[in-house]
């Protein structure tokens, strides 16, 4: 099959997205009652950080909670210019800062988790970065050659395959042990490392959070991540049952797989397609040669019915799943091994698996969409549900959502990054299946990921390359692989399958201890190539849990140099003087970014203003808009007179000079509250604390 008639198909199914993004009927009845609704046994609580830790991976059945006081964000070595020549090759923006113990590449202070850290270098050799320490609330928690980290000689915790080389990651290595600190973290390499990111969560409080011990072999969790792809990871749940139905799918028709009217959870689906296998694309090989292709048949019926079949989940009448079979299940372009935590494919018996929890109020209901012509004549579907009285209640009070796969699919356009997920509402990213078409040079994987979230100009996570994204290197140097976190299941070339004159390319990422929670909108994109210029032909299916209910809103703005709102504010800082005003972009996209200018104050006396906030509140986010040329900065903050830890930000950026970056108020210093006095101390030995304006941002 062609190129353009591979993704046409896809494309005819693509206007469904548009619509079920939009706000729906149904969910917004089943809100409607949310605030008058019991709360639930066991229930999640609204307001919570979700699991935290090791339970955020011994809990996978709480994966739907929606977490409030909580943000994802990410240290990488990306282009300051927003370009691709600076993105780690040289090490120019490798290091926050240099100290005694080396290259300083994260730092945050407060309560948080380390989810995710990856680096490459020397084609995945990291031996020249040295030694790697990890300090989480002032001690050492990890101090090790990190070539010998990631080879997994450390043993348990740091074991394969929470740990990876690059053998196993395919150029790149990485460490997914979830890390959670109470005051502060500090990430350092003894040399350069060049290419790297960070991923963590930033918590508002330190409630309920205790910090990682390295002694701890969680010798659970490391058997649970290494039969990823074999077995359901959650915690098995009573009164489970399973509906298993033989496939029998005409072209154009649609086959009801299973429908439960039983509030509760549908925990697991696996279908069994023959039509897949070896033996039905051997078949197909006497039928001649691809139309327009110039490739051998052989792998077109297997290939047409991974992309031409659609899985169709509605939750309480609303459509949250519309996905390409195989790229719902994590290999888009062909049958390959997938064992991933949360899906898996297994070629041997053609058998396709998901384990995502998906709770529902009252009714679920599963389907099967045959858009090729191809009639599905043999096979299998089977769907497990649980009652469960606390999900469908979590549900209802929005304190967990449902569960999301959406997919478009089409060619990449000049200029612009290819989103995974733009949409608004309160919910959390938790991972991608990605399948791309590009030229035979695979430039298209220069492509950088960037996330903004709930309005930030500046995008809390900004990654260095495609590959990099999924956590291998140097365009997946290794070939083909399958890890729990991330896998690159599929490369094909003319003479495996793809188009002739092109490359095909099958990725997956899960985000599930360092998941993208957002409380008004998210906007989740990758470039293809170095600045979105290289064409390609791409699909995806982001993987989330959310509602589309807000759950924040500015309640209230101070703009500096506007004297009226300056004297509104009681906005005070040591001796007036005209201010300074600013011409510059944020750090994003580098054909496009987004411009500013504004008048600008940087002092090193203290700040003291007000902010209206609402008294309905479960915590309140403070934004400034700054002038982030000189750094790090920190200050010390209290509120109402009450004294909490510094906002302290670490970043600089001489190029493209303004931030947005948010300080969390902790809901203990803000519920019930109409107004809040806020003072800034600056730190007499850092940079000139900067500001623009600052936002106040109510969590309700």
């Amino acid at each position: 099959m062609t190129c353009a008639s591979w993704f046409s198909r896809a494309t005819a199914m693509a206007v469904t997205v548009v619509l079920a993004l939009l706000p729906a009927y149904a969910e917004a009845t089943a809100e409607a009652t949310a605030d008058n609704a019991p709360t639930a046994v066991n229930a999640p609580a609204p307001g919570t950080k979700g699991p935290v830790g090791w339970e955020s991976l011994r809990r996978l059945d709480r994966l739907p909670v929606l977490p409030s006081g909580v943000r994802t964000l990410q240290f990488s070595s990306f282009d300051r210019a927003g370009g691709n020549a600076q993105d780690g090759f040289f090490g120019t923006y490798s290091c926050l800062r240099t100290s005694g113990g080396g290259c300083v590449i994260a730092e945050h202070r407060g309560a948080g988790e380390i989810g995710s850290i990856w680096f490459t270098r020397d084609e995945g050799d990291v031996t020249r970065t040295g030694t790697l320490t990890i300090e989480l609330d002032g001690k050492k928690v990890l101090d090790a050659p990190l070539q010998d980290v990631v080879n997994g000689r450390l043993g348990a915790p740091f074991a394969p395959p929470l740990v990876a080389n690059a053998e196993a990651s395919s150029g790149g290595v990485l460490i997914e042990v979830p890390m959670a600190f109470r005051e502060s973290m500090r990430i350092t390499t003894q040399h350069n490392p060049l290419f790297y990111h960070v991923s963590y969560r930033s918590f508002a409080d330190a409630d309920g959070i205790v910090t990682f011990d390295a002694h701890d072999p969680a010798q659970d969790v490391v058997a649970l991540i290494k039969a990823a792809g074999t077995r359901d990871p959650k915690p098995a749940l009573p009164g489970t049952r399973t509906t298993t139905q033989a496939l029998s799918l005409a072209p154009g028709g649609t086959q009801t797989l299973a429908t439960s009217l039983t509030p509760g959870l549908l925990t697991a689906l696996e279908i069994r397609l023959p039509q897949v296998s070896g033996a039905a694309t051997r078949r197909a090989a006497g039928r001649g040669r691809v139309p327009g292709g110039g490739e051998p048949a052989a792998p077109v019926v297997g290939r047409t019915l991974l992309t031409a079949l659609r899985l169709l989940i509605s939750f309480d009448g609303q459509r949250t799943v519309d996905a390409p079979l195989g790229e719902f299940f994590g290999a888009g372009q062909a049958m390959a091994p997938v064992r991933a935590l949360m899906f898996a494919t297994d070629p041997r018996t053609q058998t396709f698996r998901a384990w995502w929890p998906m709770p529902f109020t009252t009714r679920a209901h599963v389907q099967l969409y045959n858009g090729s012509d191809i009639p599905v004549t043999a096979g299998s579907a089977s769907v497990s549900t649980a009652p469960s009285p606390a999900h469908a209640q979590a549900v209802r009070t929005r304190a967990e959502g449902r569960f999301h796969a959406l997919s478009h699919a089409g060619p990449t356009v000049p200029g612009a990054s290819w989103s995974f997920l733009r949409t608004q509402g309160r919910g959390k990213f938790v991972g991608v299946s990605h399948s791309m078409r590009g030229d035979t040079d695979r430039t298209y994987l220069e492509g950088d990921e960037r996330v903004y979230v709930d309005g930030a100009r500046t995008p809390q996570l900004h990654g260095t390359g495609t590959e990099d994204f999924y956590q291998s290197g140097w365009y997946f140097n290794r070939g083909p692989y399958t890890q729990p976190f991330n896998g690159n299941p599929t490369h094909l070339t003319a003479s495996s399958g793809c188009a002739t004159g092109r490359d095909c390319t099958d990725a997956y990422r899960l985000q599930l201890h360092d998941s993208v929670a957002f409380t008004e909108s998210i906007d989740y994109s990758i470039e293809h190539g170095p600045m979105n210029d290289r064409q390609a032909d791409y699909s995806s299916t982001a993987f989330w849990y959310g509602t589309s209910t807000t759950a924040s809103y500015t309640s209230d703005v101070l703009h500096l140099g506007d004297l009226a709102g300056e004297a509104a504010h009681r906005y005070t800082a040591g001796a007036a003087s005209p201010l300074p005003v600013l011409d510059s972009a944020f750090e994003g996209d580098a054909r496009t970014p987004t411009r500013l200018r504004a008048p600008t104050r940087a002092t090193r006396t203290p700040v003291t203003f007000t902010l209206a906030i609402d008294p309905r509140n479960r915590g309140v986010e403070l934004r400034r808009t700054s002038d982030q040329q000189q750094g790090p900065q920190q200050a010390e903050i209290s509120v109402d007179g009450h004294r909490l830890g510094d906002w302290y930000q670490p970043l600089a950026n001489t190029d493209r000079r303004w931030l947005d970056d948010t300080y969390q108020l902790p809901a203990a210093y803000t519920r019930g509250r109409s107004l809040l006095t806020v003072t800034l101390t600056p730190a007499p030995n850092g940079a000139a604390w900067s500001a623009a304006s600052y936002e106040a941002h109510s969590l309700i």
